[in-house]
């Protein structure tokens, strides 16, 4: 399937035990990883290994949260941008599964069919702002997200997470072993539950209902019958810290690819809304708040309680309906060519 690990606490976590959890999950994946970490996505394919000098450079980082995933292809390609965790919106999360109904869930909010499955759970969770949506999906889920910098949303329906209680805070992984010389207190997440936590202290617990949208599709739930992959049921750092360690020191590491908050999607012209110039703006704000000074901050908030007005929604209605009229205007006075190659006697106009 593939491997989930997360942290929330009020210090950052200890990258020492956060990439030995990671190590260990990657019986669970293989393929690709990634991690949310000093609001900074990273991500690459292969094993965790090829994370974990990147990990020394937030040492010094005071995250929150953290949010890994070590992932095995059953939708999409192997390559570093499908890898977990994803970013739409203000919502960055992973998820281990498969999901057998997610595009049914892409149709009911009127939402774009992503290449991996994972994906819609995220997009739709932006898009909704309701998370009790998680209770649509069907299949094998088990997730991580957050909405801001200090909080982590864990939730899983059927999916094997568990968590463990260090000083420095809470680490969450697919595998109960992974906790085995970091921590006493170690309990499996209970199940149709979302808890949210805020630097590491549970602040909320939602109940989970599960009403998945019908579909007529059957999918393979059973990530380890996919093929390609030799290393279920297998621990490759069996020396543990000691391979941790010694996996650090590796000179063949592929390139690390670094993401922003945001995808760099295909420009799209077609006019925008006031709700999404507003949500745009909010990323804007999130992605950079710790650059701003207060008066740009100021000044932000607004731009954003402008556009909430009756005065501007009005006034952009209007222009966009203005650019509209200049475009079908522009293109009855354009004259037409005809084009027809008379070489090709089946696109004669005779």
């Amino acid at each position: 399937m593939c491997g989930l690990i997360g942290f929330t606490g009020p210090k950052r976590p200890d990258l020492f035990k956060l990439g030995h959890i990671m190590a260990d999950n990657d019986s669970r994946g293989g393929h690709s990883t990634g991690i949310f970490i000093n609001n900074q996505l990273e991500k690459t394919t292969g094993k965790s290994a090829n994370l974990l000098l990147k990990l020394g450079d937030y040492q010094s980082s005071n995250s929150a949260i953290a949010i890994a995933h070590t992932r095995y292809a059953t939708h999409g390609k192997q390559t570093a941008e499908n890898a977990h965790p994803y970013k739409y919106g203000k919502i960055i999360g992973a998820h281990n599964g498969v999901l057998d109904n997610y595009e049914e869930v892409c149709d009911k909010f009127n939402i774009k069919k992503p290449d991996v499955d994972s994906k819609a759970i995220f997009s739709m969770l932006n898009k909704t702002k309701n998370y009790k949506n998680l209770g649509l999906f069907g299949g094998t889920i088990a997730v991580l997200f957050t909405d801001n910098k200090d909080t982590l949303y864990v939730y899983r329906r059927n999916n094997p997470l568990y968590k463990c209680v260090t000083d420095e805070g809470i680490y969450f992984s697919s595998k109960k072993e992974s906790f085995e010389g970091i921590g006493m207190k170690i309990t499996e997440v209970k199940p149709n539950k979302l808890f949210k936590y805020v630097n590491g202290e549970l602040k909320s617990t939602i109940k989970i209902k599960h009403k998945p949208v019908p579909t007529t599709r059957i999918v393979n739930t059973d990530w380890s019958s996919y093929g390609g992959y030799t290393n279920y049921g297998t621990k490759d750092f069996t020396t543990g810290w000691k391979g941790y360690a010694k996996s650090t020191t590796t000179k063949s590491s592929p390139v690390v690819d670094t993401y922003n908050y945001w995808y760099d999607d295909p420009k799209d012209n077609s006019p925008v809304d006031c709700s999404e110039a507003r949500e745009v703006i909010e990323d804007i704000n999130w992605a950079y708040r710790n650059h701003f000074t207060p008066r740009e901050e100021t000044v932000i908030d607004v731009v954003k309680a402008f556009l909430n007005t009756p005065e501007a929604l009005q006034a952009w209605d209007d222009s966009i309906e203005r650019e509209e009229q200049e475009e079908e205007q522009k293109e009855a006075t354009t004259p037409k060519i005809d084009t027809t190659d008379i070489n090709k006697k089946d696109e004669l106009p005779f």
